[in-house]
């Protein structure tokens, strides 16, 4: 595993460097328009085009060589951060050319998404996905975990301008190191005449339908994280309804510690020898501890419950994302995790659109006061206000614990489902995937899989 690391070492450095732009970005922004719509077209030009853009991307990830296709996304985001540098160094910057960069850019992590994924599986052993998975996790909660203070920090010392080029920086020693590195090429059938994208897309597909186990866990993993999704945006009005905004601070840095233990654990642990038992056993734990913790009006209670839900959410991805990358064909895997990962960014707007108005309309105004709640619902509802309590924040206090008890029924009507429960044994492992895990030996030494050469 030691290329994979020396990989995810300099990913690592790239991504915290981008995340400092994002941060740096979204408080100028917000600084020279004072506009929350300008704020939210920013946020979306950054998610739209790599959920339209996925599955073509998917599509050219299979078609390119790996190291290629991660090069690529790399300079397409460091042109596109070089560009918004030089505008605000001259002075030029204004939003739109921000939303036109951000888009941009977006395209650019369409590739860079499912072609590092797909990249695991030739570089680590199947035995060891887990721990690499873990690795992962564990690089995106340090780095939510830093990237926030060190923006703020380096902003108010000496300017955005210096954030940008620590961000361009970092671009450099992530592309030196992909191209240090030795990825292997995958085996391909010269036999089988090149195809369109729309019809490898439509291929992908087919795969996809043809492995129904498959298939249930990727609507269960998205029915897992629209309520996820919808928690998230209802963490803050909870929190503020009974603390204050360092209060909150806390909390959201107690959930990043959360998610950077959970990952560390999986580094060490490597997972369950099925993973299925990980992905169903971490679920049912998160959405349990959401049902729970917001009954309770305590910041300390509701920060031990956010950091072991978030702690349990790296064992539930990279157990998930085990399977895929143990029963996906190796030379799939580009459009059938673009595909995937199109689907779980999908459901994350429309999570956020109908969390707000439930909270907004429905159970905000529901456990206002005793009276309200009489008026809205029947006697037999009044136990709420009894658990909850009533005033600012409870009602979506509720609403939480309602979005916890979706995410359990969803995890158990999964625990039933045969599919899923068993994929690990009724799905055998792609063939392509145990020709080339497990032979780290040809990448230390560049040689080639299949007839291909080490890259």
């Amino acid at each position: 595993m030691k290329i994979f690391y020396f990989i995810l070492a300099g990913q690592a450095m790239s991504l915290l460097g981008t995340s400092l732009t994002n941060f740096g970005l979204s408080v100028w922004v917000y600084e020279q328009a004072g506009s929350v719509m300008d704020f939210t077209l920013v946020a979306v030009a950054g998610a739209l085009p790599t959920l339209l853009f996925s599955p073509v991307a998917g599509a050219l990830v299979d078609r390119w060589p790996r190291k290629k296709t991660l090069v690529i996304g790399q300079l397409g985001s460091a042109l596109c951060t070089l560009v918004g540098a030089c505008l605000y160094w001259a002075n030029m910057l204004m939003v739109w050319h921000i939303i036109m960069l951000v888009t941009c850019s977006a395209v650019f992590m369409a590739f860079l998404r499912p072609g590092f994924t797909a990249t695991i599986t030739l570089l680590v052993g199947k035995d060891d996905l887990g721990k690499a998975n873990g690795a992962l996790a564990t690089t995106f909660g340090l780095v939510q975990l830093i990237a926030p203070a060190l923006a703020g920090a380096l902003i108010h010392w000496v300017g955005l301008q210096w954030v940008f080029a620590i961000n361009l920086l970092t671009f450099v020693i992530g592309i030196a190191v992909l191209l240090a590195a030795a990825i292997p090429l995958i085996h391909k059938n010269d036999d089988i005449p090149n195809s369109s994208i729309a019809s490898e897309i439509k291929e992908a597909w087919l795969y996809l339908r043809n492995k129904p186990g498959l298939l249930m866990l990727l609507a269960l993993t998205a029915a897992v994280n629209f309520n996820l999704a919808a928690i998230q945006v209802l963490v803050i009005p909870v929190v503020l309804g009974f603390a204050n905004k360092a209060e909150l601070g806390v909390v959201m840095s107690v959930g990043g510690a959360g998610m950077l233990f959970g990952g560390i654990f999986m580094m060490s642990w490597r997972g369950p020898k099925q993973n299925i038992h990980g992905v169903l056993s971490s679920g049912l734990i998160i959405a349990l501890l959401i049902i729970l913790f917001p009954i309770v009006p305590s910041t300390y209670v509701f920060a031990a419950g956010v950091f072991l839900a978030m702690a349990a959410y790296p064992v539930f991805m990279a157990c998930s994302q085990s399977i895929w990358q143990r029963k996906v064909d190796i030379t799939m895997q580009g459009r059938l995790f673009s595909f995937r990962n199109m689907v779980i960014g999908v459901v994350a707007p429309l999570a956020y659109v109908s969390s707000g108005f439930l909270a907004d309309y429905v159970f905000e105004p529901l456990l206002m006061d005793s009276k309200k709640l009489s008026e809205m619902m029947s006697g037999g509802f009044l136990w709420l206000g009894d658990l909850y309590g009533y005033g600012p924040g409870r009602g979506v206090a509720a609403m939480v614990s309602v979005y916890g008890v979706v995410c359990f029924v969803c995890l158990l009507l999964g625990c039933m489902n045969n599919g899923i429960r068993n994929i690990d044994t009724d799905l055998p492992d792609a063939e392509d995937s145990d020709k080339l895990q497990g032979n780290e030996e040809l990448n230390d030494k560049q040689e080639c899989v299949g007839n291909g050469a080490a890259v």
